[in-house]
């Protein structure tokens, strides 16, 4: 396969932050009654040009002081928006204090500055200081700090939501029983008391960890032992080292026992969907378990995973010991038990594993799951592995150096054992011998060729760690949907296989999603079903972004049997080149006609793409009976082609889209936040959509809240973009909650760039009473201009019921229009439009200087590269010409009428001659004449000898052209005698009339004479 590396991309969307109608949402600090822990606490947040950094002082409870010690910001504008400053003193806090007009940026930067200075004074006595988010975590620094962690979870404070980072190393020797983090009795009775938020060790050592159960003092009720003593399905915990771990306990009922967790729970008990994690973790040390008349789980990483997580890139250098007298034992060098959907991703075992029981039943143990019931991939095993005290025959069943057992659905791939490990037989009298070492026990169920294994002969070296690490280029696209990132393996400077701290990039595209084809523009990746296109919409990744790749469709598609997912599902951005070739996608769907689709969290970027970036290019897509019919909590984004065409390039690049057709219904409803939604894309920031056609109903609704709905046939919101040679034919609308919070246009909602040579021809409605509402933008900002569009005032223009009387190109209008005319529906049917438009067109060069000029007019703040043509041809040479259509103009090959040729080739080679006669001074010459490859006559001059006097190029049409020599040649002015004739006949009239005129003024003259 051929490896295609792409360069890395990040995920959606940095340009939002710069949109005309901003997104955010502000929370206040919760605390009551906003009373602050005192301190100086340090926040930091975005403003209009960087970052903005105040330090925030708490005396006696309230906000005393508010000290900005970074801006970059615009001068004349941070001199207003820092206005505010007093009023959050005053107010303690940034509730009910509103930005600046006319410094929002600026103003708003403040105020979530110290919005996040503020939310860290609310840290728990627990922690050194944080707010808990993902940008500002909870941080521990001491033993004392982490146990008082542990402690308030055992109290009820289980963290969902919530980030905690370790930011030292931490000694737990001193501690004599270390008090695992969150209730260790059954996790379905203590779900408020299990930890479920995201805890990041960020690769600091935790030592000495130890849990010690005295000999006559075993636990007597169920009990999860480790670090932690439960995960929920929501938790996360990364990049803990545990060294010099201790654990060894026993119980008189159920344990089970962990370096990390004792256990982890399902969904179903813990009540929550979701995947708990134990990532980029190592444990080293030893963990033993023992029980009497119950089951014992034992494991180096993990006692137990129930179901529903995912153990990854983890590393035990821990003795295992798990005993059991009457019940099962299970033991694993990462963990004992893996339920369902549960994935164990590229770990290492290098202690040995001791499981032992009494019992009739079995025994489970491996180097690195006891019991596998799900997936497993790119696992090592190098320590051994003892059994026993049962017979021999059962010991060894449910025993192997990597997995005891495998469960009916377990499958796995590459996953291998040192090939001197040894697995070996423990009889009741505590002799061992080494049996027979296999990866997994013969008691297996799993199905023949679902889990694959092999014997390394030296796992310590440098070939070893490049197989493993081929491997995960098959592994991430197996498990794409998992989301997890894995680490590279090395050698440590001991010489011994580890994994590494550099995350494995994927950077190679899956070909065989494809029906042919190398992804060049010579050899482009060719799509032909629907499978194949649903397959690529699949394959992007953060680090597979099609960059310098080039797709194009070969055959219509229909993806109507299924809901479609878009391209990049609302995480990835598409930078590569699609080429529909003009065929045609039928039946992209999302939700149903009567029902919406419920988005979940995250998935609010939809359409064909989710998203497009800076270099990418779509064109020629035709999506036929499209339905999206979707609502979500917050913000969203509906496109026909795009969600948002996103830019982080310089100047004014970003993603052009260009001929492509939108025709079905679109429909967004949102509970709140700014909603948009588009015909061919929502948000455009830079870039261009050229050449595109809309014939969708297209509508966006905002249920609560002081929140904008924005719709537009082409793009709900243009930043700084370009629309050309469009024309839109459905109806749009658009609703809130609030008047005046409803921007609905034909063309765009809400326009911060340039329109040229457009149309709109549909209806334009709100919901609501609103001043935005317009033919071609429902708003139009200070830095938009229109330029030569046109909008139908035959349409209905209707705002909360009620017919619009005067319908405007721009409800709102505070940018420029240079040239916008409205055209009645009769009048946009006639042949002279089509013609106006592809006189436009002609004249781009000149259009394109008079959007130039007016952008210089503008003031300096907002001058920053509007000119357009930083992406797009002076000439409109790319501009698609326009025909009549069946009551409008649309796209096709404009017809040109075919000017007849201005003589016969007989009448060309006997004018020819006697313009050269006339020349020369020759009276005797013979011509003969042909075509050259461009359609122009050759006429080939000679004596009556036949000597070659001379050759003339001629343009039939218009009887011009060049001799030999290159001079011109005008054959209707020289060479034509029945011109020259009428010339010399007009000339003659014109004397006889000029005598007849000095004959009478003659006699005039002679009889005044006489009569004086």
């Amino acid at each position: 396969m051929k490896k295609n590396r792409l360069s890395k991309k990040r995920v959606l969307c940095a340009a939002l932050s710069a949109a005309l109608v901003t997104n955010s949402l502000h929370f206040a600090a919760a605390y009551a009654d906003n009373v602050y822990k005192d301190g100086i606490y340090t926040g930091t947040a975005k403003g209009f040009n960087g970052d903005i950094t105040v330090s925030v002082t708490v005396s006696e409870g309230s906000v005393s002081a508010v000290d900005v010690t970074a801006q970059n910001e615009t001068p004349a504008y941070w001199k207003e928006a820092e206005k505010l400053i007093p009023e959050i003193i005053s107010a303690n806090g940034t509730e009910g204090v509103d930005s600046v007009s006319g410094a929002t940026y600026s103003s708003e930067g403040i105020k979530k500055a110290v919005e996040n200075a503020l939310a860290k004074s609310a840290a728990p006595d627990c922690f050194e200081g944080g707010s808990g988010s993902a940008d500002d975590p909870f941080i521990i620094n001491t033993a004392s700090q982490l146990i008082g962690f542990a402690q308030s979870v055992d109290e009820g404070e289980n963290y969902l939501g919530k980030c905690i980072a370790l930011d030292a190393d931490i000694d737990l020797s001193d501690t004599e029983n270390w008090n695992p983090i969150g209730a260790e009795g059954a996790a379905a009775k203590n779900l408020d008391k299990i930890f479920a938020g995201d805890f990041n060790g960020r690769g600091h050592i935790v030592k000495g960890l130890t849990i010690v159960t005295a000999e006559d003092s075993p636990y007597a009720d169920e009990s999860n032992v480790g670090l932690f003593s439960t995960l929920r399905s929501t938790a996360k915990v990364s990049g803990v080292k545990l060294e010099g771990v201790n654990i060894k306990v026993a119980g008189e009922k159920v344990v089970r026992a962990g370096g990390i967790t004792g256990d982890i729970t399902s969904n179903a008990v813990s009540k929550a969907e979701g995947r708990a994690v134990v990532d980029n973790c190592s444990v080293s040390g030893s963990v033993s378990a023992e029980t009497d008349a119950a089951m014992v789980m034992t494991g180096g990483v993990v006692g137990r995973a129930s179901g529903n997580a995912i153990i990854s890139n983890c590393i035990s250098d821990t003795a295992v010991y798990s005993s059991a007298v009457s019940k099962i034992a299970y033991g694993g060098g990462i963990v004992s038990m893996a339920g369902n959907d549960t994935y164990v991703l590229n770990c290492a075992d290098k202690g040995d594993i001791t499981v032992l029981t009494k019992s009739g039943f079995s025994l489970y143990a491996g180097g690195v799951v006891g019991m596998m019931t799900s997936e497993q991939y790119n696992c090592i095993s190098s320590g051994n592995v003892t059994v026993g005290t049962i017979a021999q025959a059962d010991a060894a069943n449910c025993a192997g150096i990597i997995n005891g057992a495998l469960m009916p659905a377990a499958s796995g791939k590459y996953d291998y054992y040192a090939s001197g490990a040894e697995l070996r037989y423990m009889n009741e009298a505590g002799e061992v011998s080494a049996i027979d070492a296999v990866s997994h026990g013969a008691g297996s169920m799993n199905a023949e060729g679902t889990f694959t294994a092999e014997k390394a002969d030296n796992m310590n070296s440098s070939e070893f760690a490049e197989v493993l690490n081929e491997n995960l280029y098959d592994i991430s696209r197996k498990l794409g949907d998992t989301d997890t990132e894995f680490m590279l393996w090395k050698l440590s400077d001991e010489g011994e296989i580890t994994l590494s701290d550099e995350v494995f990039i994927n950077d190679v595209i899956d070909a065989s999603v494809f029906d042919s084809g190398e992804g060049t523009k010579e050899s482009p990746y060719i799509l032909r079903t629907a499978d194949q296109l649903r397959g690529f919409a699949g394959s992007l990744t953060e680090h597979i972004d099609y960059t310098g790749t080039y797709i194009e469709l070969a055959d219509d598609i229909d993806v109507s049997d299924s809901e479609w997912t878009p391209i990049g599902d609302s995480s990835v951005v598409f930078n590569g080149s699609f080429d529909g070739k003009g065929h045609t996608v039928k039946g992209m769907t999302i939700g149903s006609a009567d029902t919406a689709r419920q988005l979940a969290k995250g998935e609010n970027y939809i359409g064909f793409f989710s998203a497009l970036g800076t270099d990418a290019v779509v064109k020629n897509v035709k999506l036929t009976d499209v339905l999206i019919n979707v609502s979500y909590e917050a913000s969203a984004y509906v496109g026909g082609i795009a969600a948002v065409m996103d830019s982080d390039g310089s100047g004014y690049k970003g993603a052009i889209v260009d001929s492509c057709d939108v025709e079905g219904k679109l429909t967004l409803t949102a509970d709140k936040g700014n909603n948009f939604a588009g015909g061919i894309a929502a948000y455009v920031y830079k870039g261009a959509i050229i050449n595109c056609k809309t014939d969708a109903d297209i509508s966006c609704t905002v249920k609560t809240g002081a929140a904008f709905g924005e719709t537009g046939g082409i793009a709900a919101l243009v930043n700084r973009g370009l629309v050309a040679n469009c024309y839109t034919l459905g109806n749009i609308s658009a609703n809130a909650e609030s008047n005046n919070k409803a921007m609905v246009g034909g063309l765009t909602g809400m326009s911060g760039g340039t329109n040229i040579n457009c149309y709109t021809r549909g209806n334009v409605e709100s919901l609501i009473t609103t001043v935005d509402i317009g033919g071609i933008n429902g708003r139009s900002a200070g830095i938009a201009a229109d330029h030569c569009c046109f909008f139908n005032s035959s349409a209905d223009y209707k705002a909360a019921g009620k017919e619009i009387s005067e319908k405007k190109a721009s409800g709102t209008l505070a940018g420029g229009e240079i040239k916008v005319s409205s055209m009645t529906a009769e009048e946009m049917a006639s042949k002279e439009f089509a013609d106006t438009l592809n006189a436009n067109k002609k004249n781009m060069t000149a259009v394109l200087g008079e959007v130039s000029a007016y952008l210089e007019d503008m003031t300096e703040n907002n001058k920053e590269g509007l000119s357009h043509q930083l992406f797009y041809t002076n000439d409109g040479s790319d501009l698609n010409s326009w025909v009549m259509g069946e009551s409008s103009p649309g796209f096709g090959e404009e017809i040109i009428e075919e000017k007849p040729d201005i003589a016969s080739d007989e009448e060309l080679c006997e004018w020819a001659e006697k313009d050269y006669q006339k020349k020369n001074g020759v009276k005797y010459t013979n011509a003969v004449i042909s075509s050259d490859e461009n359609g122009r006559r050759v006429i080939t001059i000679s004596d009556k000898s036949g000597k070659v006097l001379d050759k003339y190029t001629i343009d039939p049409k218009t009887g011009k052209g060049s001799d030999s020599d290159g001079e011109a040649v005008d054959l209707p002015q020289t060479g034509n005698n029945s011109m020259t004739n009428l010339f010399i006949l007009l000339g003659a009239i014109m004397s006889v009339i000029m005598g007849a005129f000095a004959i009478r003024a003659s006699g005039v003259i002679r009889r005044r004479e006489d009569e004086q």
